[in-house]
């Protein structure tokens, strides 16, 4: 059972709002959703000036979804996970970065901002099951 398109978009409202909340906390700055073309997930402005953001969500592996809705999930070899999961962080990133969907909103706006979310307590969750 996948997330609804619904649950998708609550999600990367959610996750933009944690980033706009974060930059006034570290920066003093007041980012405001201008309008969610996707691509990028959300085009915002700061002092009058547009940017872009991307909210993608990193999984631990291609079955992480399936793990996460198991009523009894078998245990996981954890062993390198930190480095597996920055490979496929990496690989993600670059996968996204290189679609042509992207390339007319780098051109209007320039660089603006990706955000790779996990739910870093699934990992934990399985290195003490």
């Amino acid at each position: 059972m996948g997330r609804t398109k619904e649950q998708l978009e609550d999600g990367e409202l959610a996750q933009c709002g944690r980033f706009i909340e974060w930059r006034r906390k570290q920066f003093d700055e007041q980012f405001s959703i201008i309008r969610r073309p996707n691509p990028p997930d959300f085009i915002l402005e700061l002092s009058g000036k547009q940017t872009w953001l991307e909210v993608t969500d990193v999984f631990f592996e291609d079955e992480d979804v399936d793990w996460q809705l198991a009523v009894a999930p078998p245990p996981r070899d954890l062993e390198n996970a930190d480095d597996q999961f920055v490979e496929r962080a990496v690989k993600q990133l670059n996968t996204k970065l290189s679609k042509k969907s992207y390339s007319s909103c780098f051109n209007q706006l320039g660089q603006g901002f990706r955000k790779l979310s996990s739910q870093r307590r699934r990992m934990l969750q399985r290195s003490i099951s």
